[in-house]
């Protein structure tokens, strides 16, 4: 029996991989080793990621094994290229709350997007649209209308968040909040 649940994507299906059924999975987890003790997952078409109308049901992990960085996996009934070939590009996704619970003050991206986004004084600076990933220090784009902030997600411009009341307390760059303001008009 099939239902509704709060998804994860940990992974997205690469391309079919020999003609036994395996995907290539990129990874797209901070935490790869999960991997390799999955005993299910839910193969989603991203198409349908994200909606609340459609049921999803769990698919069984035969075996997983490595390619450099990315994991080749073997699902049950998924038995012959032309079987995986229906799973190309489908993302690879657990329970929410099955994810790896990180230390205090980290947060998984699809926490932070969304959150309302206010200054120490309390003025509203809009909400964080997406969450850019750059190698070093993340940046948090805010949006509020047609105006953009980028703020660094560094301690010393985040002053708190607090996901159940999707709220994030920031303390601007120096002349930073003059330039959104000025650039806002």
């Amino acid at each position: 029996m099939s239902k509704k649940i709060d998804l994860a994507v940990i992974g997205k299906v690469k391309r079919i991989q020999g003609n036994k059924g395996e995907l290539r999975i990129l990874v797209l987890s901070d935490f790869p080793e999960r991997f390799s003790y999955l005993k299910w997952v839910y193969l989603v078409d991203p198409n349908n990621f994200g909606r609340t109308d459609i049921d999803v049901c769990p698919t069984d992990v035969e075996g997983v094994r490595w390619d450099k960085e990315d994991a080749i996996i073997k699902f049950k009934g998924i038995d012959e290229r032309a079987d995986a070939f229906n799973y190309r590009k489908f993302l690879i996704a657990i329970p929410a709350e099955e994810r790896v619970e990180l230390p205090e003050d980290v947060y998984y991206i699809d926490e932070i997007e969304g959150l309302n986004v206010f200054t120490e004084s309390g003025e509203l600076l809009g909400n964080v649209d997406y969450v850019m990933t750059t190698g070093g220090v993340d940046v948090y784009v805010i949006r509020k209308g047609n105006s953009e902030l980028m703020i660094p997600a560094k301690k010393e411009f985040i002053i708190s968040v607090n996901i159940s009341e999707k709220k994030m307390i920031v303390k601007l760059p120096e002349g930073l909040q003059e330039i959104y303001k000025n650039g806002a008009k």
